[in-house]
């Protein structure tokens, strides 16, 4: 599938108001709120990332590849939606957070869908709690907005000056996959496609599997793999 062309990259006030809107959004977001996510309950507390009517969690789930008894670890797991949904397709999931009212959102939902014996949680950044493992499948959802975070719950959606957390994961993800292994991963061109897509292509064979358009944005569902 073709590369976005950068003329397609959004401009920079819809940038900046999908960040104050999910800015707004999470400031009101004083309750429990109870959501579904591809015909499945979750509970989001305060202080987690709300994935409801976010097009990136809907289809990083709608087409997770999961084989019986794949090793899973699905990376800056919020809620658990994605651990969740790869749990039920048979996979032995780690979840890993850098938000500990995350992981108790991901045990929670995870009890509630009836998949807490194929669920286990770590607290860290990125791939520091999993050091010398290996796995089938990498899942991340990553932040796209190239803006630093001011706290935890601003991690779920900004990445940094430069995209700092999505740089780290493309250097050190090949390290953690098996010979056999594959990443799934859902981007946003708030972030610059062109750039992930020829960043990831310098350490893993990496596809663009799937593509929605918006009016002023557009997200790619990508799989990548390592290079033989």
């Amino acid at each position: 599938m073709a590369e976005i062309p950068r003329r397609m990259e959004p401009p920079r006030p819809y940038m900046e108001f999908m960040d104050l809107s999910l800015k707004l959004w999470h400031n009101l977001h004083r309750f429990k709120r109870r959501i579904k996510v591809e015909g499945r309950s979750f509970v989001v507390p305060p202080g987690v990332f709300v994935p409801e009517g976010v097009w990136t969690s809907k289809l990083l789930t709608r087409y997770l590849k999961v084989r019986e008894g794949d090793k899973v670890l699905d990376l800056g797991s919020g809620c658990g939606v994605q651990a969740v949904h790869a749990a039920l397709r048979g996979g032995h999931v780690l979840a890993v957070d850098h938000n500990p009212r995350a992981l108790e959102a991901v045990r929670l939902n995870a009890l509630l869908n009836d998949v807490s014996d194929r669920v286990e949680t770590r607290l860290g950044d990125l791939f520091e709690p999993v050091k010398g493992e290996l796995f089938d499948l990498i899942v991340f959802s990553p932040p796209y907005i190239p803006k630093e975070p001011r706290n935890v719950l601003e991690s779920a959606w900004r990445g940094g000056a430069g995209l700092k957390v999505v740089r780290r994961f493309i250097n050190q993800a090949p390290d953690f996959l098996k010979d056999d292994g594959r990443i799934q991963m859902v981007y946003s061109s708030l972030g610059n496609i062109q750039w992930l897509l020829g960043a990831m292509r310098k350490r893993l064979k990496a596809e663009v599997t799937y593509r929605l358009r918006l009016p002023c944005e557009q997200i790619i569902l990508l799989e990548a793999w390592k290079i033989e």
